[in-house]
């Protein structure tokens, strides 16, 4: 007589070990291969300059090789990355206070999905990520929710490993961006329901794969402070930030005018300094050099292929037929919106 199996706790997770996982294939950057391992200087050198990290120490890029091994997430394509906040201690015993930078590990949903999906093929087995679930106020499921209902209260997904199956549940308030005002900002107003099912789908993911302990998403993280020091850090091919940055690194102010006729030049001492190069960035299409500056900005952003025509699209206000389409001002405007949570004001 068949004794049947045994019913597994939804809520354990299987413990794994650093000393014998192994993560992703022998092609992948960090996959552990057994032993301590350090960025070469060149390395550490590189990931200062592409992520914008320079006040990371040392110690803080080795934290972050740390979780590499452990994932097999490769941060030189920014599948992983540091984010720094300003974070306030002292102020106890004497001490003065003051501010210090605190780094947190940050992957993508996508980012996320790899490590289980790989963890889960190591082991031969199958994995299971669930459509997310809204609640409203009343407590009801909904398997899809609709803007004229509001902000979603909650969101809730269920992914399967195996036998072992996690359920997590993000809170909109607990969440949610915020403005200075108490409003959600652009991009939480703008896709409540995808903001608040990466909260939920990352949850889950630690749940039920240990290899993800320690890592979140950035929609996890955004309300813990709108301006990461990640953004902030100055580079020579990122100066400042916000809308000086975007039209810097475009080189947008500098177009060319869209008419040569004498008239144009005539008028334009008569007119506000900024109103010529206002009209061609309306106008002027984007070049290929600041389409690549918004691509390289949403990779860092982890928006995903799939989610990309929608957000700028959302973003510009119409319907965009591929890059070549947008326009130089667009351009900006996906960029000033992808780096600081808020949509230009256009007078």
């Amino acid at each position: 007589m068949s004794t049947a199996p045994a019913k597994t706790d939804s809520t354990a997770v299987e413990e794994t070990h650093p000393g014998t996982d192994l993560v992703g294939t022998d092609g992948d950057r960090g996959v552990y291969r057994g032993g301590p391992s350090a960025w070469t200087p060149a390395e550490r050198d590189e990931l200062r300059a592409l992520a914008g990290i320079d006040e990371a120490s040392d110690g803080d890029l080795a934290m972050l090789k740390s979780v590499v091994d452990r994932t097999g997430l490769d941060p030189f394509i920014k599948q992983i990355y540091l984010v720094g906040r300003k974070t306030k201690t002292g102020g106890y015993r004497g001490e003065p206070e003051r501010w210090e930078t605190k780094w947190t590990v940050q992957v993508g949903i996508d980012g996320f999905r790899a490590v289980t999906n790989r963890y889960a093929e190591q082991r031969g087995l199958d994995v299971e990520i669930g459509k997310p679930v809204f609640y409203g106020e009343d407590g009801q499921p909904r398997p899809f929710w609709l803007k004229r209902n509001g902000y979603p209260a909650a969101a809730e997904v269920t992914i399967r490993v195996g036998q072992t199956t996690a359920t997590a549940v993000a809170v909109w308030d607990e969440y949610v961006q915020t403005k200075r005002n108490g409003d959600p900002n652009s991009m939480w107003d703008k896709m409540p329901t995808v903001m608040l099912a990466k909260c939920a789908e990352a949850q889950a993911h630690r749940r039920v794969c240990s290899l993800n302990a320690g890592i979140y998403e950035p929609a996890e993280m955004a309300h813990m402070d709108s301006e990461p020091v990640r953004v902030q850090s100055q580079r020579a091919d990122r100066p400042g930030k916000g809308r000086a940055a975007a039209r810097a690194a475009l080189g947008i102010g500098n177009q060319p005018p869209t008419s040569d006729s004498g008239d144009q030049h005539a008028n334009a001492a008569e007119q506000p300094a900024d109103a010529e190069t206002t009209t061609a960035e309306e106008t002027h299409p984007a070049t290929q050099e600041q389409i690549d500056t918004l691509i390289r900005e949403l990779d860092a952003a982890n928006v995903t292929e799939a989610e990309r025509p929608n957000y700028v699209r959302g973003v510009v206000g119409r319907e965009v037929n591929g890059w070549p389409d947008l326009t130089a001002r667009e351009v900006a405007d996906v960029i000033e919106f992808t780096t600081t949570g808020e949509l230009p004001i256009r007078g």
